[in-house]
């Protein structure tokens, strides 16, 4: 059997202790797909619309300018633009995984969880993505 490497990179919702929900997100693939493909293609869309970095909060509004570069304002403009980054990830990556936690609720559990995770609920959702890779990886793969 061949050995892969699977590449997976996560963004959280912010700071644990401003959000009454933990959000992490992760996107991961086969190293050989994800490092030139996806790599390739996302550098050339991030220049095209002259983006440093994409971000929920700052790309989200079609009201505000995508880029000075590009604005692509209004609704219309914006999701034209925006699907050209969702076809892209939906060529070359092949996991997509989402986990959120309410705050209060995890704050609530017994305290011999606590031991196990720590009192920080964003490493327990940390896990919960990070778990939900393992599942998706190959037997004798190695995930980065």
């Amino acid at each position: 059997m061949r050995l892969t490497t699977i590449n997976a990179f996560f963004d959280a919702s912010g700071k644990v202790n401003d959000h009454k929900i933990i959000c992490i997100g992760c996107v991961g693939g086969y190293a050989e797909r994800f490092d030139i493909d996806l790599g390739q293609e996302w550098a050339a869309l991030m220049s095209h619309y002259g983006l440093k970095v994409v971000s929920g909060k700052d790309i989200l509004n079609h009201r505000r300018p995508l880029s000075k570069k590009n604005p692509c304002l209004g609704l219309e403009a914006r999701t034209e633009a925006l699907l050209k980054f969702v076809a892209c990830m939906r060529k070359h990556v092949q996991l997509i995984a989402a986990h959120s936690l309410d705050v209060e609720a995890f704050k609530k559990l017994p305290s011999h969880f606590f031991q196990m995770f720590g009192n920080d609920p964003a490493y327990m959702t940390f896990v919960q993505t990070a778990l939900q890779i393992t599942d998706f990886t190959p037997d004798n793969a190695k995930i980065n």
